[in-house]
């Protein structure tokens, strides 16, 4: 049977294995995410060294992280910042409550820590908080509607499924700017 060929969606997954972690890089499931364009990529919450690993090799600089501090597991947050720090990441953490709509703060925030860089945007399972802040920076740099922004980033990230309430505030934060 001939290999299979990976869809032009540009969804990706790491495979490094992290030097030092013992048996967790081996049995860490690869990170899922997907390369929107314009230097973004979004997706899941990276918990292991070998997530941080494939960021840095996709060349990311900036990551925003939307999730909580409950939402780590014991020894994740310590795992993923040393990595951070050894890959010289710069982490802008902008906690946001699962299903909630994103605080313009918020979106202002993102926008800031991830201008002129290549920036991963994630929430844990990469769907939703991160597709509406995904969309809010995608809009930024291509300077594009809020639905254009949307759409662009639905057709190469298969998980991109912010709530309807999040695409509202992005679009009333947009509205507010002036975009």
């Amino acid at each position: 049977m001939p290999p299979r060929r990976r869809p032009p969606a540009s969804r990706k997954t790491c495979t490094a294995r992290s030097r030092g972690t013992g048996n967790l890089a081996r049995v860490t499931a690869p990170l899922r995410y997907s390369t929107l364009g314009s230097g973004l990529l979004a997706g899941r919450m990276p918990h292991a060294a070998a997530h941080v690993e494939a960021l840095h090799g996709e060349g990311v600089q900036t990551v925003i992280n939307l999730c909580e501090e409950h939402e780590y597991w014991d020894g994740e947050r310590a795992a993923v910042e040393a990595a951070y720090r050894h890959a010289r990441i710069a982490e802008h953490r902008l906690p946001v409550p699962d299903g909630s709509t994103i605080p313009p703060d918020v979106l202002d925030r993102a926008v800031e820590a991830a201008a002129g860089e290549t920036a991963y945007v994630h929430c844990r399972g990469g769907r939703e908080r991160s597709a509406a802040v995904a969309v809010a920076l995608l809009a930024t740099r291509l300077g594009v509607s809020i639905d254009a922004a949307l759409h662009a980033a639905e057709a190469r990230w298969p998980t991109c499924r912010p709530l309807p309430w999040q695409i509202a505030g992005v679009r009333a934060w947009a509205a507010a700017r002036g975009s």
